[in-house]
């Protein structure tokens, strides 16, 4: 349910509630885990109300807005390591930021192995580290933080930040620290999942869209869905589609759905999400959820990743909203050199970040980041698609430069190797040049027997169960069963919605289609479904 709308959304079948202690394993013992907790307020760790109630703002408090109590998600958050995992938390040497002066205090190791860090409470505009602030302050020391941080500052921003997140630290020696299906890590971020040989190992590539699909993208789109490109199973090829709200038309969302392109979720209303806190995130991705169900007749229950608009993540706030919701994986992050291979961000990952914003610093428990590395041309390097295909004037140098990026990949580690596409990319060459280059590509390279076309989802699949080549055929996640939506059909008379007020500023009339009846009012943050009840 959204706090700030009168919409009521049909709640889903009772599953396993997203708080890992409701589980029967933790009915003996209760470990303390590195994540915001999210029971009742008697069993919460204890904070000075005094300052806490001097830092609260009306209208939201990421420690008491119901965005953070228990909730059926949908996902199941189960693992069954988690209670061990938690009792490797061990307390040490602490530091943290306080009306600009660094306080530091010393406490005994009782574990040199420690996973996880202690609470730390840091200025949002230190200089300091986040990532080095692993321990637990004492009781004394936090006492003073609270005092001298009473009063309300946009240093200490309580309303966005609960006051329990844990640094994140390097990935453990011991590998029984981190062990799949539910964790995986490696301090150069090139290691190969399950430790097989390149040679043993499938080359996989995400084929993924960013954006609204519309009529600028969909037959270009369908060109390469539409089942002809098959994967060495037999299999169509898979792919993901990260969507947005504004400019999009559920009933071709549909289509992609009906063919088997794994639904990711973008934005509702396409802002810089570089900034955003848990809120706005929350706001976003249930809003954007809330419209596919409604419209494109998804499975919300299947949707299970993110990327942030024109990869304008916010880092850990991004992430903390991420975890809590239940969400699988996130894939934001676009990162210097690789290739890497995804990894769970339990612990501190290898890779740089190219924006100081979406630096991960905190540890996210069970939450996979899937990195999107630089693609490289003529002895550059290029963040985006795009950008490389902005220095061309042929389509046959675009084949070439995909060629040369997936040999990259291949000759190294065989680390998922990203095609990210959007609407100004697909339309950039004349007389559907860049579908050309790309169906070229796909031929080319799928006359190799290593090679998958997936989905982001089907590539975590594979990365949690590691399997040799050789028994991918039978490897469950990518059979063509699951490479479909079931039920879900394309739709053949979709209807034209117009609406005047969009409420997004401006008078100009916006159209969309959808699969049956038109709603209401327009969709919109608050009203992600167009019901119009509660509206003037």
């Amino acid at each position: 349910m959204f706090p700030s709308t009168t919409t009521t959304v049909a709640p889903t079948s009772p599953v396993y509630q997203h708080n890992p202690y409701n589980h029967p394993t933790y009915s003996t013992q209760r470990p303390y885990v590195a994540t915001p907790s999210y029971d009742s307020y008697s069993t919460r760790p204890t904070y000075s109300q005094s300052s806490y109630q001097a830092t609260r703002v009306p209208g939201y408090d990421s420690r008491y807005h119901p965005e953070y109590e228990p909730r059926n998600t949908g996902v199941s958050t189960d693992r069954s390591n988690d209670q061990s995992r938690g009792q490797s938390y061990a307390n040490g040497q602490s530091q943290y930021d306080t009306q600009n002066q660094i306080v530091e205090a010393s406490r005994s190791h009782q574990n040199s192995q420690s996973r996880y860090g202690g609470n730390q409470y840091s200025n949002q505009h230190s200089t300091a580290q986040q990532s080095d602030y692993r321990n637990q302050p004492n009781t004394s020391q936090q006492n003073q933080y609270h005092s001298q941080s009473a009063q309300p500052s946009h240093a200490h921003n309580y309303q966005h930040y609960p006051p329990n997140r844990h640094a994140a630290v390097d990935c453990p020696v011991d590998p029984q620290q981190c062990k799949l299906p539910d964790c995986f890590c490696s301090r150069t971020g090139l290691d190969i999942p399950g430790a097989f040989d390149v040679a043993d190992i499938p080359q996989m590539v995400l084929l993924s869209f960013n954006g609204p699909v519309n009529d600028r993208v969909i037959n270009r789109l369908k060109a390469i869905f539409d089942g002809k490109y098959r994967n060495p199973n037999r299999c169509r090829i898979g792919g993901t589609l990260f969507a947005n709200h504004v400019h999009n038309n559920y009933d071709q969302t549909q289509w992609l759905l009906s063919h088997g392109v794994e639904i990711g979720l973008s934005s509702m209303s396409s802002d810089n999400m570089s900034t955003a806190y848990e809120r706005k995130w929350y706001d976003e991705l249930n809003g954007m959820k809330a419209a596919l169900e409604k419209f494109s007749y998804a499975n919300r229950s299947a949707i299970a990743g993110v990327r942030a608009p024109k990869f304008e993540s916010s880092g850990d706030s991004q992430m903390r909203t991420l975890t809590h919701l239940g969400y699988k994986y996130d894939s934001s992050l676009l990162v210097k050199d690789g290739p890497f291979w995804p990894q769970t961000l339990d612990y501190r990952a290898p890779w740089e970040c190219e924006s100081t914003e979406s630096c991960v610093r905190d540890s996210h428990v069970g939450l996979w980041e899937v990195p999107v590395v630089p693609y490289h041309w003529n002895d550059k390097s290029y963040l985006k698609l795009e950008d490389m295909a902005g220095t061309m004037t042929k389509v046959e140098d675009l084949v070439k430069a995909l060629k040369e990026n997936f040999e990259a990949h291949e000759e190294a580690n065989r680390a998922p190797m990203h095609i990210v596409l959007t609407a100004g990319f697909l339309n950039m060459f004349p007389d559907a040049g860049v579908i050309n280059a790309l169906q070229q590509f796909i031929s080319e390279i799928l006359k190799k027997d290593y090679v998958y076309f997936v989905s982001t989802r089907q590539a975590i699949d594979w990365i949690s169960q590691p399997t040799r080549l050789s028994k991918l055929h039978n490897f469950r996640p990518w059979s063509c069963r699951r490479s479909t939506m079931g039920t879900i059909q394309p739709c053949e008379n979709p209807s034209v919605c117009t609406f005047m007020n969009t409420r997004q500023g401006g008078p100009t009339p916006h159209s969309f289609k959808v699969c049956g009846s038109c709603p209401n009012v327009y969709p919109w943050l608050d009203d992600p479904t167009g019901s119009g009840i509660g509206k003037k």
